[in-house]
């Protein structure tokens, strides 16, 4: 009662904030999610659970919830389509997203509120996070550690993430420049965050929270347990929807450079598994003429 007594005295008019839960086939966590929203300290959100056509028995389990949650089902589009449903039905001013295997602080939302009312410029507040094994036990933290206009970190540093975490460590105003903001639906996979985050980034300054608000489940189908392939796939079309972007001002040599810093990354990550000649092929693709060709055309 004192903390929330003295978060009213901070912030008397508190603004909505819409969190959205997407989820497929997380019945197991979904809980858990749950209960870790409805348990924060901030009192003004609305929270929005968008099934992206489950086939285990997820919705039964979110209507439990069903008098202080909003619930949205939807065939089976992609967790860029639930989300983009949630953020077009909240009302809050600010987004939260907690993806169903991950699960929050209770202060999370007050803690990042804060910063927001400190400094209302800002366009969004992320936080240090829990590594979180399959049975809710830690192993880990990773902090948070870059502020301020970070849309030249990302292109600096391709697919490796400035705001740590992905979506369930972030809190973002739903329109940022009378513009609101979603999620590209033909993303999916690795780099769909990378990519909100990124274009997020160009509106204004970021700020994070040092201590961890999350837990971030790390399992066989979360982003930390998929297979190279497939983080390269989903990165790699990410990467070339960054050089579509005309905001950063491409030439020729600073495509190809951003390019040849993606596919070393991935030769090292293939060299650390003793992979050489997997590390080599991504290294002769940046001088491919298929490569070359997308790196240059901008």
């Amino acid at each position: 009662m004192i903390r929330i007594r003295q978060m009213d005295k901070l912030m008397p008019n508190q603004p909505l904030v819409s969190v959205v839960i997407p989820n497929y086939n997380y019945a197991i966590y979904l809980k858990q999610c749950i209960e870790s929203v409805l348990n924060q300290t901030y009192s003004n959100l609305e929270i929005i659970f968008v099934d992206d056509g489950s086939t285990d028995n997820s919705v039964e389990v979110a209507s439990q919830f069903e008098d202080r949650i909003k619930i949205l089902t939807q065939a089976n589009l992609g967790v860029n389509v639930a989300r983009n449903n949630g953020i077009r039905e909240a009302v809050g001013e600010f987004i939260a997203i907690c993806d169903s295997d991950d699960y929050w602080v209770n202060n999370k939302i007050e803690k990042q509120m804060e910063l927001f009312f400190k400094n209302p410029d800002l366009v969004l507040v992320y936080c240090s996070y829990f590594r979180t094994n399959e049975q809710s036990k830690g192993v880990g933290e990773i902090a948070a550690i870059h502020s301020g206009y970070l849309a030249d970190l990302f292109i600096k540093r391709p697919t490796q993430a400035p705001i740590v975490g992905g979506c369930s460590t972030a809190l973002f105003k739903k329109r940022i420049n009378h513009v609101c903001v979603f999620f590209d639906e033909s993303l999916r996979g690795n780099g769909e965050d990378w990519d909100f985050f990124r274009r997020i980034s160009k509106y204004g300054h970021c700020s994070y929270v040092s201590t961890p608000l999350s837990h971030i489940r790390e399992h066989d189908r979360s982003r930390s347990g998929r297979q190279l392939s497939i983080f390269y796939k989903g990165n790699q079309a990410a990467i070339n929807r960054a050089l579509t972007d005309n905001d950063y001002g491409w030439t020729h040599w600073l495509a190809f450079i951003f390019v040849l810093k993606f596919e070393w990354m991935m030769a090292k990550s293939y060299i650390k598994r003793g992979n050489l000649i997997k590390a080599l092929s991504h290294l002769i693709k940046v001088f491919s003429s298929q490569s070359s060709h997308q790196a240059l055309k901008t």
